[in-house]
């Protein structure tokens, strides 16, 4: 007889695995690597540190990167959406599982990366 656990649908999740937050398709931890854009400053002498023109462009340049991964990661997630359903763990990921239907994910990568184009033409 074989074995019922292969018969288990693919999207199904797995008993006592609570699903995914949406928020985590930002990958809001990746953007720890965005802090390189604060390295330029801090390399370019103490002075430029005091200027308030200067720190608040890195500070919008910081949040456009983060809208840019985002929105890139949301785009990937529904791209991807058919073959992350049939993997063992990232079927998990809210587009993946339903959670965020994947009308919707396309709407926050289109907002998202577009937002990351008009960032430069504000300063």
């Amino acid at each position: 007889m074989p074995d019922p656990r292969w018969r288990r649908d693919p999207c199904a999740p797995l008993p006592g695995v609570p699903p995914r937050r949406p928020q985590e398709t930002a990958r809001p931890k990746q953007w720890v690597k965005n802090l390189l854009v604060f390295a330029t400053v801090g390399s370019s002498g103490s002075t430029v540190l005091g200027d308030r023109d200067v720190v608040l462009r890195v500070l919008v340049t910081f949040g456009a990167y983060c809208l840019a991964a985002s929105g890139t990661y949301f785009l990937n997630d529904t791209l991807d959406v058919q073959r992350d359903r049939n993997h063992p763990t990232k079927r998990y990921r809210p587009i993946a599982a339903g959670t965020i239907p994947t009308g919707v994910a396309y709407m926050i990568a289109i907002c998202a990366l577009s937002a990351t184009v008009a960032v430069p033409s504000c300063g």
